[in-house]
């Protein structure tokens, strides 16, 4: 029953690639299932309400009908069109909530989390390499890799990346974003990567969020900035070393 497999045929057609695909198995992100808060007054501390809150996640059963297609247009200096749609078939999802009191059933309901209508998720962009040093890609895309057609939705975005390139490949300085065009929050991820000799590379880089970190309604889930929301993270940034041998 948990078995998950896959099928994929790829065709080409002239400076056109694509493909067609099916996924059976099961969404890789964690889905909301169930949840039973206990409340009570706290026995160290008189006048203190204690709640314990257990939640129960799940991960959805789904199948997947894919199309991905690349296309190098050389009647439009050799420019790149990219991309991708997937037709996604999700198992329902009933979240169910119960909140005990001092032992007493205080609140017990339902709602549909993931119905089983199908969603589609795709991305469509170009790329193009303009000189030997500038490597440009942006791309909409409907549906981030988190996002599975529960209560927060499908959102959109625009994704962009930048590489330019000098002495040979050996410094390279990558700008990359990440807008939601729906709440106008965003990532920006720049990076520069110094290979000093073909067995050290240093980097230097970091993860930059923007977005409202409080809701308009706290109780709206859906009202949260995707890259705002505190459930992202802080704003990092970070150097590394990379050794080859």
């Amino acid at each position: 029953a948990n078995s998950q497999y896959a099928l994929r045929a790829q065709f080409k057609l002239g400076e056109l690639d694509f493909s067609l695909s099916y996924f059976r198995g099961r969404f890789p992100f964690p889905i909301a299932y169930t949840a039973i808060a206990d409340v009570g007054a706290s026995p160290n501390a008189p006048g203190i309400v204690d709640v314990k809150y257990t939640a129960e996640v799940m991960y959805p059963r789904m199948h997947v009908l894919g199309l991905d297609f690349s296309y190098s247009a050389p009647w439009l200096l050799d420019i790149g069109f990219i991309g991708e749609m997937a037709v996604i078939f999700p198992e329902k999802v009933i979240f169910g909530l119960r909140a005990n009191q001092n032992g007493q059933k205080l609140l017990e309901m339902s709602s549909e989390n993931v119905p089983s209508d199908p969603f589609i998720k795709a991305s469509a962009g170009i790329d193009y390499t303009f000189t030997k040093w500038f490597y440009l890609n942006t791309m909409y895309v409907r549906g981030f890799i988190d996002e599975f057609n529960d209560t927060y939705g499908i959102h959109n975005y625009w994704v962009n990346n930048m590489d330019f390139k000098f002495f040979d490949d050996e410094l390279m300085l990558r700008m990359s974003s990440v807008l939601s065009i729906d709440d106008l929050s965003a990532t920006i991820y720049p990076q520069i990567t110094w290979v000093v000799k073909p067995s050290v590379e240093l980097g230097l880089g970091a993860f930059v969020y923007i977005g409202d970190t409080q809701m308009s309604d706290p109780l709206d889930y859906a009202a949260k900035d995707k890259f705002g929301q505190k459930a992202v993270g802080r704003s990092v940034a970070y150097f590394r070393t990379k050794l080859y041998w």
